[in-house]
């Protein structure tokens, strides 16, 4: 009898993964069903060259293109160094070399990054995309059963918070929604720890905190660290429970130093200080409110016929006519009130911080935790949040009619807001072979590219072609500065923004950072002196600079060959000959943390023209290394160590 109750309830908890999985695959049903990935890859193939002279087609929406051009590369990168056995340190690829742990949004120890230690790239990206749906989803359910809700209604709960406006329109971007599933997990052990006060609660808090600051969107700490707050308030005791979450709290963060810190210490060096987001772009515009309820009502991107303030992203309060209902009837609920308290107050912050108020201007002015540049109404998670929680408790509020036809509206809103959103492709076409990078990466030596009114940047990347632009929200100042200064003409110019474009290729600091081949129209206009056509593709050639320097060479003897041993992301080799002492440039980025050695002896690396990298060279053949290993990136793991050590001594103590 014992054995029949126990499989009994086996089968009953099992019933609602099995659900939230099931709902899962359908809103991914062209990944599962039709092999299709989710990512924007049709961006590239149908829009520029040289990609669209072999492939043709509409774009499904091109307001995603961060997804095949930031995130995409930044992860597989990322990935792909981590398998050939390396830390994922350095990006050599761009912006004459920029820090990749450091850049947040590369996640390389995301929760859900071994997918791509178990399949091929693409498999893995778009199980890792629906994988943020799914746990958050569950995670949701799991909250709203804690507090007491019926298992049909925290399905609801957790179909809303999963597939409403921020989760759906930050998707395919792979780290917003995943970073998002993490905060009713989050709120579930708070409220455990603060109820029970077992220690194991607080480990598992400490875990899931440093789950979301790595998934790659830490923003959305600080909106989880306010729900957190909000959730104190109405509790009893609160400075005693107030120290024990801080201290889990602050173990979760010290889980997560081993990449906040090099974060950190980028954000420290970066341009972002002087790229504030323009106020308009800032915060939600209150026109934006109608689409909480019709996502479309200002066209979309996918359509073509956008027309209203901002772009589509910002659509992300959007819940639906029918959520709305299940809203208004969970305002009028006295079941757990204390709960809807807690919920109208995150619901509350969410307004408050999203849309210019007295409190978010201020926030925004005065720059308090990076606000002035951060997107204030990303915010919108806690809406999202808290309508998820309160439409829950309307659904347990009605009948059983009423609920089948409610339930059908906001599925159907939600599939087809979703499906109408995001795009899908064939595997074959991310990033597809062509004749111009096949050309390319069968040159020999270390050169770089510039591929002026061509291919955007970033999108040489995934090929393993090195450039001195990229687009990143925060990559060296100095290397800003020097893209200004090469743009204009002028060392008054003011620094490059994300957008680290060099758009004048005509000037002689271009020779001077190893830019050796254009990729540019059939029909630009080259100076014969300096160009020469060294390989055609229908609309698209390569030109072939007949200055460009070395990468690396000798100051005193700039055209004597420097024979490159070894060119790795995180460690470079020369061997060097001179006649007399000289200095040795490496016309890649002077950053913290690459540290040098001539035949195994370290020696000083200073700056030569304050942007690129050099050391002393004395008489005689030497072998000349750099190894990238920033002392942030050291202590930051001496961190996460000690982290995790406390809290095996937390579980392990008697106390």
């Amino acid at each position: 009898m014992r054995t029949s109750k126990l499989k009994f309830s086996q089968s009953s908890n099992l019933i609602p993964i099995l659900t939230i999985l099931g709902i899962t695959v359908i809103f991914f049903w062209k990944f599962f069903f039709k092999g299709l990935i989710p990512i924007p890859a049709d961006i590239v193939t149908n829009t520029y060259l040289p990609w669209r002279s072999h492939y043709f087609g509409p774009v499904q929406n091109p307001i995603l293109s961060d997804a095949i051009s930031f995130t995409y590369p930044m992860r597989t990168l990322a990935v792909d160094i981590m398998q050939q056995g390396q830390l994922p340190l350095w990006n050599p690829y761009i912006l004459m070399g920029t820090p990749l742990l450091a850049n947040l949004q590369s996640a390389p120890f995301s929760p859900t990054i071994f997918l791509y230690f178990l399949t091929d790239t693409a498999t893995a990206w778009g199980l890792q995309v629906v994988a943020q749906h799914f746990l958050a989803m569950l995670f949701m359910y799991v909250l709203l059963r804690y507090w007491k809700i019926g298992k049909s209604a925290s399905l609801l709960g957790g179909l809303i918070y999963a597939f409403a406006g921020f989760n759906t329109i930050w998707s395919q971007w792979n780290i917003h929604t995943l970073t998002a599933a993490f905060l009713p997990i989050i709120i579930y052990f708070a409220e455990k720890l603060i109820e029970e006060k077992k220690k194991i609660t607080g480990v598992f808090l400490s875990v899931s905190i440093a789950a979301q600051l790595l998934s790659g969107y830490p923003q959305l700490f600080i909106y989880t660290a306010a729900a957190i707050v909000i959730l104190l308030i109405g509790k009893t005791n609160k400075i005693i429970n107030f120290i024990n979450i801080s201290k889990f709290v602050l173990l979760g963060i010290g889980l997560s130093t081993i990449q906040l810190l090099p974060g950190l210490e980028l954000i420290l060096n970066s341009q972002r200080a002087s790229e504030p987001i323009p106020f308009k772009w800032v915060f939600l515009p209150f026109a934006k409110t109608i689409t909480f309820l019709i996502a479309d009502f200002f066209g979309s991107h996918s359509a073509g016929n956008y027309w209203g303030p901002q772009n589509y992203t910002s659509n992300t309060g959007f819940i639906g006519i029918g959520v709305f209902i299940l809203l208004i009837v969970g305002f009028k609920t006295k079941i757990n009130s204390k709960v809807i308290v807690f919920s109208k107050l995150v619901l509350i912050a969410a307004i408050l911080l999203s849309f210019a108020t007295p409190i978010s201007i201020l926030l925004y002015k005065v720059n308090i935790l990076g606000f002035a540049a951060a997107t204030a109404h990303r915010a919108l998670i806690l809406f999202i949040f808290a309508v998820s929680i309160i439409a829950s408790f309307g659904f347990e509020h009605l009948g059983k009619k009423r609920r089948v036809v409610l339930l059908s509206i906001i599925s159907f809103e939600l599939f087809f807001f979703a499906n109408n959103f995001w795009a899908f492709s064939k595997s074959e076409l991310i990033y597809p072979p062509t004749p111009i990078h096949k050309f390319l990466q069968e040159q020999d030596g270390l050169f770089r590219i510039l591929s002026p009114d061509t291919i955007p940047l970033n999108l040489n990347m995934p090929y393993k072609l090195s450039s001195p632009e990229g687009y990143d929200a925060v990559y060296p100042k100095t290397t800003a500065k020097l893209l200004g200064v090469i743009n204009n003409n002028s060392f008054d110019a003011k620094p490059q923004d994300r957008y680290g474009a060099l758009t004048n290729e005509t000037s002689p600091t271009v020779d001077f950072i190893n830019v050796k081949y254009l990729i540019t129209r059939g029909d630009y206009i080259f100076d014969d002196n300096k160009h020469s056509v060294v390989f055609k593709d229908k609309e698209t050639q390569i030109l072939k600079n007949k200055n460009a320097l070395q990468r690396a060479f000798l100051e005193r003897s700039p055209d004597q060959l420097v024979k490159g041993e070894v060119y790795l992301p995180n460690f470079v080799s020369f061997i060097v000959s001179t006649q007399s002492v000289d200095t040795l440039v490496l016309t890649d980025t002077y950053y913290p943390g690459w540290k040098a050695y001539i035949d195994n002896k370290p020696v000083s690396i200073t700056r030569f023209k304050d942007n690129f990298r050099a050391v002393e060279v004395p008489e005689g053949k030497h072998e000349v290394k750099f190894l990238y290993m920033p002392n942030s990136f050291v202590v930051g793991a001496i961190f996460t160590v000690l982290s995790a050590a406390s809290l095996v001594y937390i579980l392990k103590s008697k106390s």
